[in-house]
């Protein structure tokens, strides 16, 4: 689950006034020892950092959910861009001076977030209307590429796999002020996103080199439209 969407769901309900501090506190730290924001002289809890975002006029924080060959919506700059794709996700906030949060898990089971200035975020567009009908387009499609490529059994055999995925969603505490619509479309996309996972690693019909980059291929547009999916539900306004 990643705990960019999670800091993005509490802290828009945090920042639309429709949460108290302490519930988005505890709602962004969820099972984890501890959250801080920054390390060493700089460190921070989230309670000082958002009353700061508060206090500087911003109203929204977005998830990001970048992957190779999937880095259009990062920001910028490169070395933000570089954390944000080797953690695999970040949030955004566009205000006056644009900040990027990137999560590092610590050993003892803690977060550390990197905090750095970021080039103004290219808009979100469709919100979450728009990214249900796209995921539906995409299952719709990639439940017959599964086919084709024999994945279906895969998937079967795959119940360990998908199972931990549920268990992720049972654990997922989200804001009462997210609209249904939104909670919905997390729950999709991250299913998806764990179908794709297990038919990436499944023992299917791809038994060459080539049918096996075929197969690949031909699952990248189901993970594009489950990352969309997820990161327009975590990051949909709630004022």
């Amino acid at each position: 689950m990643p705990r960019s969407g999670v800091l993005a769901a509490w802290a828009n309900s945090y920042l639309a006034g429709r949460c108290s501090l302490d519930d988005a506190m505890t709602g962004i730290v969820g099972a984890d020892r501890f959250h801080r924001v920054g390390r060493g002289a700089d460190e921070e809890a989230w309670s000082i950092c958002l009353g700061r975002l508060r206090g500087s006029g911003a109203t929204a924080v977005r998830l990001l959910l970048p992957a190779p060959g999937d880095v259009a919506d990062l920001p910028g700059p490169a070395p933000f861009n570089r954390a944000a794709l080797e953690a695999s996700e970040c949030a955004v906030v566009d205000t006056a001076a644009p900040t990027g949060f990137v999560p590092e898990i610590d050993v003892d089971g803690g977060v550390f977030w990197s905090v750095a200035p970021v080039d103004r975020p290219r808009p979100l567009l469709g919100g979450t209307g728009e990214a249900t009908r796209a995921l539906a387009e995409a299952m719709t499609e990639g439940s017959e590429v599964l086919e084709r490529l024999d994945l279906a059994a895969g998937r079967d055999r795959a119940g360990q796999a998908l199972s931990e995925v549920e268990l992720a969603l049972s654990g997922l505490v989200l804001p009462e002020s997210i609209e249904p619509r939104a909670v919905a479309l997390i729950s999709r996309g991250i299913r998806l996103a764990g179908m794709v996972s297990v038919a990436l690693h499944a023992e299917g019909a791809a038994v060459t080199a080539a049918e096996s980059a075929g197969r690949s291929a031909a699952l990248v547009p189901l993970a594009r439209a489950a990352r969309r999916a997820v990161e327009a539900g975590f990051s949909a306004r709630q004022g």
